[in-house]
């Protein structure tokens, strides 16, 4: 199967959620779960900001997901609250390597078996993406 076929499958699949009876969450759901499958990503996860800005872990493909991003919440550290509080994308492709950025937030991260995290805010979600291996580039970049 060639690469363009299961990328417009998973747009066909979240076109059929976006209807007023469907819930919300079944889109997120399988939002995350394209990601996964489309990307070299090992897990993802969407948290959305409640009414007083604060956001909440809302839809994940693991539980370790989950808890890693009401870890950030809480300390209020970690690339997917740098990401939602500066508008911009942040790729860690070594989370030791940047632990120095994120003291807090990167042990409990790396203890949920996670070395790598990139991160989106497109308005008031934060999308998380994790990855269990470094990156090629980072290992490269350790190597050197």
């Amino acid at each position: 199967m060639n690469r363009e076929q299961p990328i417009t499958e998973a747009f066909v699949s979240l076109t059929d959620t976006v209807a007023d009876d469907v819930d919300p969450l079944t889109l997120l759901r399988r939002l995350v779960e394209h990601c996964v499958s489309l990307t070299s990503m090992d897990a993802a996860g969407v948290m959305l900001a409640n009414a007083r800005g604060r956001l909440q872990s809302t839809v994940v493909t693991e539980e370790r997901v989950e808890l890693t991003e009401m870890f950030q919440a809480q300390v209020s550290e970690g690339p997917c609250i740098d990401a939602y509080n500066t508008g911009v994308p942040v790729y860690s492709d070594d989370l030791v390597a940047d632990e120095d950025r994120r003291p807090v937030f990167t042990p409990p991260a790396r203890a949920a078996g996670f070395a790598a995290a990139h991160h989106q805010r497109p308005a008031d979600v934060a999308e998380d993406l994790v990855r269990r291996r470094l990156s090629p580039e980072a290992v490269l970049a350790q190597a050197s």
